[in-house]
């Protein structure tokens, strides 16, 4: 069963936006507005995760695995990895968990060469993961690559990635 996001999001009108063209409604507007772009941007995290098949594991795969389906999973839950400092340490960085910065991240994790190349491995393990969506999850076993190790730096993929949600960004605020 696929998320759906906009069961998930709340709408501009029930935030209160009108279209009548008086002055104060058109100022409420704009508050309301400000509001909704910031749901948008800051969040709540909306999305879901889930087990994608994408083969079968090899002989060299732990002993459960061999010749088992291999899965991987689908994270469509922004973690917050897209972050600005404030100057206010009290605040501390800001995240950002809307939608936009949701698809910066999967647009990042896309971008990592060492991820793909683990992925696309045929040697399984026994692994475990939180599947569901954003406010109901259920742990489950299953057998896929191992994903860890390999730390990950910043590339010139992914300041184009943070270029190209600043424009996102931009595009929707003019």
């Amino acid at each position: 069963m696929s998320y759906n996001y906009a069961k998930h999001v709340t709408s501009p009108g029930s935030y209160g936006v009108s279209g009548k063209g008086d002055i104060p409604t058109l100022l409420g507007n704009m508050g309301t507005m400000g509001k909704y772009a910031g749901y948008l941007t800051f969040g709540p995290a909306l999305g879901d995760r889930y087990l994608l098949e994408v083969g079968r594991c090899n002989d060299e795969s732990e002993e459960e695995c061999i010749s088992k389906p291999k899965q991987i999973v689908v994270d469509n839950i922004p973690e917050g990895k897209l972050k600005v400092d404030t100057p206010f340490s009290f605040v501390g960085p800001i995240e950002f968990l809307g939608l936009i910065p949701s698809i910066g991240e999967d647009m990042l994790s896309l971008s990592s060469l060492s991820d793909w190349k683990k992925r696309s491995s045929k040697k399984c393990i026994k692994r475990t993961a939180s599947i569901g969506h954003s406010d109901k999850f259920t742990d489950v076993e299953f057998c896929g690559p191992n994903m860890g190790g390999g730390g990950s730096c910043v590339s010139v993929q992914h300041v184009l990635v943070i270029l190209l949600i600043l424009l996102l960004l931009c595009s929707f605020f003019s």
